[in-house]
C-alpha cells in the first residue's frame, strides 16, 4: 500500500543508509600509512647483547608505538636431534683452508693449517771452542820406543823419536806443533831404556823441572816384556802408577796438558818376524821380551796360550791408560790407535826385529798426531 508520507519515508531510508555506512567505517581498522623505509632492504640483525647488557638495557627516550609489530627473529631454531651435537670450533680459529701459505704467514709464524702448533725454535749457532795456547816446552816420557832405540843402528837415536825428534825427514809431533804454531817449541826427552810404569813418576818430575807444559807418554811394553809371564806387572800396580804420574804432571801448574799413546801389539811384533832366522837369533841371544818371543816357532798349546796371555795383559794396560787419562780434564788418549795399527816389516828395526825403525817412528808420529790436543795442520 503506498505511504502517506513519501518524503518522510525517503528521509528515513537515507538515514538508515548513512547509519550503516557510519557503523562500517567505525568498525573497520584504519589503514596505517606505509613506513618511510618501505621497499628498502632490512638492516642486518644486531648481535645479541651479552647477559650483562640484557639485564640492564639502556633507557629509550622515545617509546616504541604500541602498534609497531615485534622484530622478526632472524635465527632459525635448531630442531632437536637424537644425535650428539658436534662441538663448535672456537671463534678465534679460522676455518680450514687448502690455500697455500703465503710468505708473510710463514715468516710471522701463522698458517692456515696446523694452527696452535708451536713454531720451531731455530738452532743456535754453537760458540767455537777457544783454541788452546801452544806449549813452550814439550817433554816426552816413556821407554826405548820414545828414545828411538835401534831405529837406525845399535843405539838410541832420540833425534828420530816420534814425539820430540828433530831429524829433518821425520816430522815428529814436536816438529808438527812448531809448524802449526809458527813458534819455536823446546823439546825435552826424559824417556829411558828399559823403563817401566814404576819409572814414570821420576820422569814426570824431570819434565816438571824442565818447565814443560805438554807431556807425551808411551810406556808399558817393558811391564809385559819380562823373562817369564809370572814376572809381568799386575794390572792394578800398573794402573796405580799411571794415575800417580799423570796426575802429578797435570796438576803441576794450570794449563799443563798430557797426551797418552797406547802400547803397540807385542803379538803383532812376534808374528811379523817369527819366521826370520836372524830375528829368532837376536831374540834368543839378547833375551828380548822372552815372555812373548821365547820359542817363537812353537805351536804347542802352552806356548800359544802364553803369547795370548801376554797380549791380554798389554790390552789390560791400555784400558788402564784410557781410564786414568779420562779422569783428567787436560789429558788425551789415542783411542788405541797405536795398539790397533797393523805394523809391517818396513816399520821394524833390522837391528833387533822388535823396536820401530825410522819409518816406524814416522808412522807413530802420524798416527798420534790425529789425537793431538792442539790444532792440526794435516
Amino acid at each position: 500500500m503506498p505511504s502517506r508520507h513519501p518524503r518522510a519515508a525517503f528521509a528515513i531510508a537515507a538515514l538508515s543508509v548513512f547509519a550503516i555506512i557510519a557503523t562500517a567505517a567505525v568498525s573497520a581498522p584504519a589503514m596505517a600509512a606505509p613506513p618511510p623505509d618501505k621497499g628498502k632492504p632490512s638492516p642486518s640483525a644486531t648481535p645479541t647483547p651479552s647477559a650483562t647488557e640484557s639485564e640492564a638495557p639502556a633507557p629509550s627516550d622515545t617509546p616504541a608505538p604500541s602498534d609497531t609489530p615485534p622484530p622478526i627473529e632472524t635465527t632459525v631454531p635448531t630442531t632437536p636431534s637424537s644425535e650428539p651435537t658436534q662441538p663448535t670450533a672456537p671463534a678465534t680459529d679460522p676455518p680450514a683452508s687448502n690455500a697455500p701459505q703465503t710468505e708473510s704467514s710463514i715468516s710471522s709464524g701463522t698458517s692456515t693449517k696446523g694452527k696452535g702448533k708451536p713454531t720451531p725454535t731455530p738452532t743456535p749457532t754453537p760458540t767455537p771452542t777457544p783454541t788452546p795456547a801452544y806449549p813452550d816446552v814439550m817433554a816426552a816420557a816413556g821407554d826405548s820406543i820414545t828414545l828411538a832405540y835401534n831405529a837406525a843402528g845399535y843405539a838410541s837415536y832420540p833425534q828420530y823419536s816420534w814425539s820430540t825428534g828433530t831429524a829433518t825427514t821425520l816430522n815428529s809431533l814436536l816438529q808438527r806443533l812448531q809448524v802449526a804454531s809458527g813458534t819455536t817449541i823446546t823439546g825435552v826427552n826424559v824417556a829411558a831404556l828399559g823403563a817401566k810404569s814404576s819409572d814414570l813418576a821420576g820422569q814426570v818430575s824431570g819434565a816438571i823441572a824442565a818447565q814443560a807444559d805438554y807431556l807425551t807418554v808411551e810406556i808399558g811394553a817393558n811391564d809385559a816384556c819380562t823373562p817369564t809371564v809370572g814376572a809381568m806387572t799386575s794390572v792394578a800396580d800398573y794402573q796405580a802408577r799411571i794415575q800417580t804420574a799423570l796426575t802429578a804432571f797435570h796438576d803441576a801448574k794450570p794449563g799443563n796438558r798430557v797426551f797418552v799413546a797406547s802400547i803397540p801389539s807385542l803379538y803383532r811384533m812376534w808374528s811379523i818376524s817369527k819366521d826370520k832366522f836372524a830375528a829368532r837369533l837376536v831374540w834368543s841371544s839378547a833375551g828380548i821380551c822372552q815372555s812373548m818371543l821365547a820359542r817363537p816357532t812353537s805351536t804347542s798349546e802352552t806356548d800359544v796360550n802364553r803369547r795370548l796371555e801376554v797380549q791380554a795383559r798389554v790390552d789390560a794396560y791400555n784400558v788402564a791408560l784410557q781410564t786414568e787419562c779420562r779422569r783428567l780434564d787436560r789429558c788425551t788418549f789415542d783411542d788405541n790407535a797405536v795398539a790397533k795399527y797393523v805394523f809391517t816389516s818396513t816399520h821394524i828395526s833390522t837391528a833387533d826385529y822388535f823396536h820401530p825403525s825410522v819409518e816406524g817412528q814416522r808412522v807413530l808420529a802420524t798416527v798420534t798426531w790425529a789425537y793431538n790436543r792442539y790444532p792440526s795442520t794435516g
